[in-house]
């Protein structure tokens, strides 16, 4: 894979084969990766026991939860899988979430968490309640991994004045949108970071372009020295 093949290839398989081939891949990013997906996946209002794992599996990522922590998370969703009717959306929301939770910096369990996610686009079809459920494209894991780790062969770094310039408002721009998922703000920090010097299209594009930012969107996480 190229620089340009990067920013149009369709399937995430490739992208996350060339992220390990090149080192550029941390468990930190490949855990908010699978957070974003479960997140788009799901309804707005998730049952408690699905919200849980995520937010489980969030604060590990982070490094403010415990493996045991976890253990005890990965419990209590596979006991709700068994819990319930086989047939259920809710049934394989929680088997899917229990990868969630899992150690995803493995080939093996990438691809049971992708079949996974295969399995309940599927069940969408099927379900009583397909408002529940997001339409299931394969482009959509592509644009998350691009907006986590940006492209690779592409090296980005901040200038420290950016960061300093004028009270550090870059800086508690990008922690503030970190913080409270506010990605509604990242043409403002756009608009801070052109202010403060910045002129590498890259970056300021990234902040302006339309959609989502997810954690661990790789500007936020450059300009807060996150890895």
């Amino acid at each position: 894979m190229n620089d340009s093949e990067w920013d149009t290839c369709s399937d995430p398989s490739k992208l996350l084969k060339c992220l390990r081939g090149m080192g550029k891949v941390s468990e930190r990013k490949l855990r908010l990766f699978a957070i974003a997906c479960c997140q788009f996946l799901l309804s707005e209002q998730p049952d408690g026991l699905l919200r849980h794992g995520i937010e489980t599996a969030e604060r590990y990522a982070e490094g403010r939860s415990s493996k045991a922590a976890l253990k005890r998370t990965r419990q209590s969703l596979s006991a709700g899988r068994h819990a319930i009717s086989t047939t259920s959306v809710e049934e394989n929301a929680r088997w899917w979430a229990y990868w969630l939770v899992e150690v995803v910096n493995t080939e093996n369990a990438y691809r049971v968490f992708t079949e996974e996610l295969h399995r309940v686009a599927e069940l969408r079809l099927t379900t009583l309640r397909p408002t529940t459920w997001r339409t299931i494209d394969p482009s959509w894991q592509c644009n998350l991994l691009r907006d986590i780790f940006g492209n690779p062969f592409r090296t980005r770094s901040v200038d420290s004045q950016w960061v300093e310039w004028n009270d550090r408002i870059v800086l508690r721009l990008a922690q503030s949108i970190y913080d409270e998922y506010a990605s509604d703000r990242m043409p403002i920090l756009a608009d801070a970071l052109e202010e403060a010097g910045c002129t590498d299209a890259a970056i300021l594009n990234h902040c302006r372009q339309p959609g989502e930012h997810v954690r661990g969107c790789w500007v936020v996480d450059l300009i807060l020295g996150k890895s």
